[in-house]
């Protein structure tokens, strides 16, 4: 009378295959010890950017070379892409929170052509704006 071992080694296998997969081999989240700077009372807080720029761009139907340009909550619209660039200087200089690094959003639809965002783009740049990004 002999045993046979092959069923029991075969659920064995079986079996650690089982919670090899099944198992995580993540680091248990915990506290890190740091310190932090004091915070002196004397320097000075950079603002904090209100939200940032998005500039829109549309065909304009009245020339079929032209393009529409508008700034979202800005009260003044630019005819050109100059005006687009004095506009964003001015942005910069006269709202608290704006600066150089306030992101610029250039949104353009779908049959702008590709030249009026470059200049949007370029407008961005002449500005001094470091974060100029493109949505959809």
């Amino acid at each position: 009378m002999s045993l046979n071992l092959t069923p029991m080694i075969d659920v064995v296998f079986n079996l650690l295959i089982f919670f090899v997969v099944g198992t995580r081999f993540a680091e248990v989240e915990g506290l890190l010890r740091s310190k932090l700077p004091a915070a002196a009372s004397e320097s000075v807080q950079p603002a904090v950017p209100l939200m940032p720029i998005r500039v829109r761009l549309a065909k304009d139907p009245a020339q079929p070379e032209g393009c529409l340009i508008r700034i979202d909550h800005a009260a003044l619209v630019p005819r050109s892409f100059a005006d687009l660039t004095e506009l964003l200087v001015r942005l910069k200089g006269e709202h608290t929170g704006f600066d150089a690094e306030t992101p610029l959003i250039i949104f353009a639809e779908d049959d702008v052509e590709w030249q009026h965002v470059v200049n949007a783009f370029n407008a961005g740049k002449s500005a001094r704006y470091a974060n100029i990004h493109f949505g959809q």
